[in-house]
């Protein structure tokens, strides 16, 4: 495993953690997984970003407008492509800890690599 792949895997726990607490919490305030999946991944992002952006890649990366909004934009896909995930899985299984964890799985593969493309950085 290259070290930017493990930096990624650590900064991605760290993320996904609080994106799943905070998930969890708005759940059980508001009985709504759209919503608890939307804000959860909300506050994924802003760690994950702060993290990739100073340390996941080896080196500190502008803090561009470009590169802001291409991150962004790339988490916000895959966190509507992770909602939709999440709730076809929770229907299925009606279990929101195992749905999140596929729409996870999808979003962490998603985003690695499509932060190597907006971070213009070689494989």
């Amino acid at each position: 495993m290259s070290s930017s792949a493990f930096r990624f895997l650590i900064a991605g726990l760290l993320a996904t953690s609080v994106n799943f607490v905070v998930a969890l919490v708005v759940l059980l305030a508001s009985n709504s997984v759209s919503l608890s999946v939307v804000v959860g991944y909300t506050a994924g992002i802003f760690v994950s970003y702060q993290l990739a952006r100073l340390w996941v890649h080896g080196m500190i990366i502008s803090g561009s407008l470009v590169n802001l909004i291409g991150f962004f934009a790339l988490y916000s896909i895959t966190g509507i492509m992770m909602t939709i995930i999440v709730e076809f899985v929770f229907e299925i299984i009606k279990n929101f800890t195992l749905a999140w964890l596929v729409g996870a799985v999808f979003a962490v593969v998603q985003n690695f690599y499509g932060q190597r493309i907006i971070f213009k950085l070689q494989a």
